[in-house]
């Protein structure tokens, strides 16, 4: 490194430990952390199939989509918003930061919004979306039509199909078929055009950079929608992209791993997951990024860890029970890996001892960790230290992060320096999410001693040393004509750290027989028939018996046993799925036996009713 590239380093660190570096567009955050040296950009940004991109290639790329989108008149003097249907891929990415460029707001749709027409015309009204821009994975026959309507209608501009590559050692067969349909796209539907043509027609176009440092709804991601099915909107700014890369590049273990690190998407841009912590802060960071068709759900992601050396993996524990379920005859490999986080949902203790046996099995010389995030407070917010003993924290906040637990018995708000206690899980940071697209408000901010922090509906503990313990969910609760609540975020997660069981969740179900609202327990749990039911029943005991956790009358009245527990892509348990009766499996009604007060034993006994009626209306008792 020469003398004046040193020089220029030390001036952006300075920007970093002030943060006044966030405060400028993403692209350009992005920009400045990778263009001090030579070194720096030539360094490998992205790797794609049989491509590669250098970080100075990258931002050339940048470019000519910026000239194709300005010659479209997608930009901020048009107040052009762009929906992105879009998978793992470089075009996505590319496509993201040239917009921004440009200083045009994008929303990445969830490809479930595209399945029908009422619902794709309902998210482009209520996000103000005037362009579409999807990749060829995605661009089907009936979405294809639904945007072709909608151009039609005049509700929107352009339609860009974008020709991304899914080429290379880990590519499906199937997936190589997009290209023969990419060609023949704009025959079959005019309505739509290929990047590759407009590149052809407007390359070297002159455009105009954003004129603004910062917009409050630059990215708008989407929550995962397992309870109800809805995927809300959460719109992120420049600034709260930038944030969140500026605590990762201060957490000592982060910044220390990220000097020639490499790391590998799992999931797609649709979530903050995703969006932030997969592809804005690597970039950030500046490290090499690895994209496989379809991220984790590529059978074959396991193999790319070894051939990349891949270092740093935030995934999920779905992940790597996938793994387990398969791995005869697999060559895994996990000693490149220095940092794994699991993140999109709660892993027990027991599902976390499981995985890191599983890692050290295949050469990992690290532990997986189960941190905390939000898609309103921008992906990821608490993480452990994975060089110690991690039990069943979720660990500290990120530099930037502060949090406060709310006691509803006092209905006082206190810090991580009061003492141990439980309570509601509160964030604040420079990266929450204003909550607003426009003049819509999707969710509100409380200000707690003069800041804005988002309530999580969390329940977490600390034992008064600044580290956090996942209770349970808050406002997952029903009650029964006696008046009897039944809280079942906090029962879910009580049940899930017993031995032996693998995902869990109560859902209400209304018994006609009695009038009245009953929870029932669906359990995944390891082992069949008897063995199975034996864990469970061992579960439950545990957590409502003499410890006497829960009272013995919040029991589940029912329990249905299933090897089919729903998922997202993010790993959360799918309750929408289970409410709407998509699951089998083996239905017992749970009886208790209490002596004194206190649970002593539970008897399950075989129930004959068609199970998948039970969770029909459900929606409808959640509080």
């Amino acid at each position: 490194m020469t003398r004046e590239e040193a020089d220029k380093l030390q001036i952006i660190k300075g920007r970093i430990d002030k943060g006044t570096i966030a405060g400028q567009k993403s692209w350009k955050f992005i920009k400045e952390l990778n263009s001090f040296s030579r070194e720096r950009l030539d360094r490998i940004a992205l790797i794609d199939g049989r491509r590669e991109y250098t970080y100075s290639q990258l931002f050339r790329s940048w470019d000519r989509y910026a000239e194709v989108f300005a010659a479209l008149d997608i930009c901020e003097q048009s107040g052009s918003r762009v929906g992105m249907i879009g998978n793992i891929s470089s075009e996505c990415i590319i496509a993201f930061y040239a917009l921004n460029m440009l200083g045009v707001s994008v929303s990445m749709i969830p490809v479930e919004e595209t399945y029908d027409e009422e619902r794709l015309h309902e998210t482009i009204e209520k996000e103000g979306i005037t362009d579409i821009i999807l990749s060829v994975g995605y661009a089907w026959p009936g979405i294809l039509r639904m945007i072709s309507k909608e151009r039609k209608e005049g509700t929107l501009r352009n339609a860009v199909v974008l020709k991304t590559y899914v080429d290379g050692p880990y590519a499906a067969p199937l997936e190589r078929l997009q290209s023969r349909l990419y060609e023949i796209i704009v025959d079959v539907c005019p309505d739509v055009d290929t990047m590759d043509r407009l590149m052809d027609r407007y390359e070297t176009t002159t455009f105009t950079l954003s004129s603004k440092r910062n917009d409050e709804a630059a990215v708008i991601t989407h929550t995962s929608g397992t309870t109800r099915g809805i995927h809300k909107p959460i719109p992120l700014s420049d600034r709260a992209m930038n944030s969140a890369a500026v605590s990762f590049m201060k957490h000592e273990l982060i910044s220390h791993l990220a000097e020639g690190a490499v790391t590998a998407m799992t999931k797609e841009m649709t979530a903050a997951y995703g969006m932030i912590d997969m592809v804005h802060v690597p970039l950030a960071l500046g490290v090499t990024n690895v994209i496989v068709p379809m991220g984790g759900l590529n059978d074959c992601f396991y193999k790319a860890i070894k051939k990349y050396r891949v270092s740093m993996l935030l995934t999920n524990a779905l992940q790597f029970e996938e793994w387990m379920k398969c791995s005869a005859g697999k060559s895994f490999d996990f000693s490149s890996l220095k940092l794994v986080t699991l993140g999109g949902a709660y892993v027990s203790p027991d599902t976390l001892n499981r995985i890191n046996s599983f890692i050290k099995k295949y050469g990992g010389k690290t532990r997986a960790v189960s941190g905390y995030g939000l898609s309103e407070a921008g992906g990821a917010c608490i993480l452990p230290d994975p060089r110690m003993e991690t039990a069943d924290t979720i660990g500290k906040p990120l530099p930037g992060v502060e949090v406060r637990l709310y006691d509803d018995i006092d209905g006082k708000f206190y810090t991580l320096g009061d003492g141990p206690r439980t309570g509601g899980l509160y964030i604040s940071s420079d990266w929450i999410s204003s909550g607003r697209i426009g003049d819509k408000v999707f969710f509100e901010t409380e200000e707690i001693d003069g800041r804005p922090y988002i309530c999580t509906f969390d329940l977490v503990s600390t034992p008064g040393d600044g580290t956090l313990t996942y209770a349970g969910r808050m406002n997952r609760f029903f009650a029964n004509n006696e008046g009897i609540d039944f809280n079942a975020g906090v029962i879910e997660t009580a049940v899930s750290k017993q031995e032996g069981i693998e995902a869990c969740a109560i859902v209400p179900k209304y018994d006609k027989h009695i009038y009245d609202t009953i929870p029932v327990l669906y359990v995944q749990a390891q082992g069949r028939g008897a063995k199975a039911k034996r864990t469970v029943r061992n579960a439950l005991l545990e957590a409502f018996g003499d410890h006497k956790q829960f009272d013995p009358n919040r029991l589940p009245r029912e329990c249905v046993i299933t090897d089919n527990i729903p998922f997202n892509a993010t790993g959360k348990v799918d309750v929408n799925l289970i409410t709407k009766g998509y699951i089998d499996g083996r239905v017992y009604t749970v009886e208790s036996i209490c002596r004194d007060g206190r649970l002593k034993d539970i008897e399950f006994e075989p129930k004959q009713e068609d199970n998948r009626d039970n969770g029909l209306g459900c929606d409808q008792f959640f509080c």
